[in-house]
């Protein structure tokens, strides 16, 4: 497989129907997840869904359209809008911040897939009036290259809690969308 052309990739909303096929790929490649994204399937599957029908969706679903016209899914990417309420839980985080978080399955690294997906999720909350935000453990340079590529800066940097379910302290650095 060759570098992904951007015809081939779709970001669309997650749908209730996607969640089996997600987890299927998701359970052999568990230690990939985002550290802040729930690693046993009930919880996986309650977080997917908490905002399915809202007004602004949370989760998408990057897809892959292969030549045969055969789709896949290719990675996930989550969005976290910071209010007063959770605004606690995102060090280095301003109200009207949106969390973007993401994952791509090990088939398609390297192939252009996040950059696709944190591109469009970008326009996506930019037109939205949110202010898009990364946060990348120092380590995740891949990340890093991809939120570079996309037009984010490196705004800060924190030991952090690297995650919900990780009682471990990590460098974190949060990277902020660059507009134009």
């Amino acid at each position: 497989m060759n570098k992904t052309d951007v015809e081939t990739l779709i970001l669309r909303d997650l749908e209730s129907n996607d969640i089996d096929q997600l987890w299927e790929s998701i359970e052999n490649d568990l230690k990939d997840l985002p550290s802040s994204w729930p690693v046993n399937k009930r919880f996986f599957t309650e977080w997917l869904l908490e905002n399915v029908l809202s007004e602004f969706p949370t989760k998408y679903i990057i897809e892959y359209k292969s030549d045969q016209g055969i789709k896949t899914i290719a990675g996930i990417i989550s969005v976290d809008i910071i209010t007063n309420q959770n605004q606690i839980n995102y060090q280095m985080a301003d109200q009207g911040d949106a969390d973007v978080t993401y994952m791509t399955f090990s088939k398609y690294s390297g192939l252009g897939v996040a950059t696709f997906a944190v591109q469009q999720i970008s326009k996506i909350l930019i037109n939205s009036k949110f202010n898009p935000t990364l946060r990348i453990a120092n380590w995740n340079k891949a990340s890093a290259r991809v939120a570079i590529k996309c037009g984010y800066i490196k705004y800060d940097s924190s030991e952090l809690k690297d995650g919900y379910f990780d009682d471990e302290l990590s460098i974190t650095d949060v990277y902020r969308k660059i507009r134009i």
